[in-house]
């Protein structure tokens, strides 16, 4: 509409003029409008500069289309426009996002052959669509890549080439991953440690864990919640919920701010091992805490937890979850069948079993409509 008004007007436009116009439709990730502004441009006579380019691949970046964004690249080269570093990662997250990681990976190699891949953006990108499929060789060899150029990988890139073998199942090349940025000095950050305790998690690391808990200890940012939130849940996973319950009370000797995660991690140990009364105890815990808010999770396990030797108990919280305004979920209807089932009372069986086939349609129906 500005630029209408511009032509009445009989006011002069420019390349910036439009750059701005280009821009502004990344809001709204209206590639189409982006790209009639362009065609608009090139109409009108104006000089082809980089930045309305640059502009209309980041808006089909912002729309995760792969196939405009590829076109553009192919006719700035065809002018003799030479794309940026934010240019290209953007055209590599517009593939990611279309799932055409032949073309992202395209793309980087015709950079690479450009000298243009030096910009840890750009390896970033590239590294995310390698972490979205699991793909941790590529993953590794992409970082060997970055290192051998002399570039030195920023925190994301690195978190993202251990989320890259987390995804593929590679746990202990995960650990590799982190240790070896050590030893090279390279930064890590808070993430890090988090998914390096998630790999040791997964992978039923408990001793390796423990000695990245006292390595992180020794950081400038230390041990953090989400980390420890981790260590809790790999302890408990082994049904040593004794452990678990002594972990949580040692937060604060660490001056860590207990969450919800936190809570849940000893709950999900106690339902494990069948520690009802505990659980029954952490949830009190947090209605007690004005900071804390139990979720979904937290009534569901807690259910679970007494279904088997208190199922009276587990009814009644599943009514309390229901109250709270709590939506229950399959976990949450499977725990209160178990506690039925337990208590032998035909009337709550036949209630709860209607609610969640209810509620079993309900989900379906969703799951089609979303799909059509």
């Amino acid at each position: 509409a500005i630029l209408d008004e511009m032509d009445r007007k009989g006011i002069e436009k420019d390349s910036f003029t439009f750059t701005n116009a280009i821009t502004a439709c990344k809001g709204s990730g209206d590639w189409q409008a982006a790209f009639n502004l362009l065609r608009r441009m090139r109409n009108t006579g104006i000089r082809a500069t980089n930045a309305p380019y640059c502009a209309a691949i980041s808006v089909c970046s912002r729309a995760g289309v792969w196939e405009p964004a590829l076109e553009l690249l192919k006719e700035m080269h065809g002018l003799g426009l030479k794309p940026n570093q934010i240019t290209l990662s953007a055209a590599i997250s517009a593939f990611r996002h279309q799932d055409s990681l032949v073309n992202a990976v395209k793309t980087f190699q015709f950079m690479k052959l450009k000298g243009e891949t030096s910009h840890p953006k750009t390896y970033g990108s590239m590294m995310s669509a390698y972490a979205s499929k699991g793909m941790w060789a590529d993953a590794l060899d992409l970082l060997d890549s970055m290192l051998e150029s002399g570039a030195v990988p920023n925190p994301i890139t690195l978190n993202l080439a251990i989320e890259s073998c987390i995804e593929g199942k590679e746990y202990r090349r995960a650990l590799d991953v982190y240790y070896e940025a050590k030893a090279n000095q390279q930064p890590v950050d808070e993430v890090t440690h988090r998914l390096v305790m998630e790999a040791c998690r997964r992978g039923r690391m408990a001793p390796q864990a423990t000695m990245l808990l006292e390595s992180m200890a020794q950081e400038s940012f230390g041990v953090t919640t989400s980390a420890f939130n981790v260590y809790i849940n790999l302890v408990g996973s082994t049904r040593e919920w004794e452990e678990a319950v002594a972990l949580f009370e040692e937060m604060d000797e660490r001056g860590l701010q207990r969450d919800i995660f936190s809570y849940n991690a000893v709950i999900a140990s106690c339902m494990k091992a069948g520690a009802w009364e505990k659980s029954l105890e952490m949830l009190d815990l947090i209605k007690a805490n004005a900071g804390v808010e139990p979720n979904g999770f937290t009534y569901s396990a807690t259910i679970s937890a007494c279904a088997q030797d208190a199922p009276t108990q587990a009814l009644m919280l599943f009514q309390d979850m229901k109250a709270v305004g709590l939506s229950p979920t399959e976990f949450s209807y499977c725990a209160a069948l178990n506690a039925c089932k337990a208590s032998k009372d035909p009337a709550s069986t036949r209630f709860i079993l209607s609610e969640a086939m209810d509620w079993l349609k309900s989900s379906s129906s969703s799951s089609s409509s979303s799909s059509s």
